[in-house]
């Protein structure tokens, strides 16, 4: 969502290489830090989940997960 959002106006593009991070590097640059820093987030969790097999992943934290998510959606709503 937050990718659509930037590339809506046409004059800016993810292209298809490292496009999570364009995509963060883009919202820092047009100042929308909170978005860009819960977006970052997300993903270091969702990386976590997916190659450390070694860390337990818990009710508790997905919760916190979910919860994180919940609250990145009502921001991109405003974007």
């Amino acid at each position: 969502m937050a990718r659509i959002g930037l590339e809506r106006s046409g004059r800016w593009t993810a292209g298809t290489v490292n496009v999570h991070e364009r995509v963060i590097q883009e919202l820092f640059a047009r100042r929308r830090g909170a978005l860009a820093n819960g977006l970052r987030a997300l993903r270091r969790l969702r990386e976590r989940a997916d190659y450390d097999l070694a860390t337990s992943f818990d009710a508790a934290l997905a919760d916190e997960t979910r919860a994180k998510a919940a609250a990145l959606q009502r921001l991109l709503d405003t974007f």
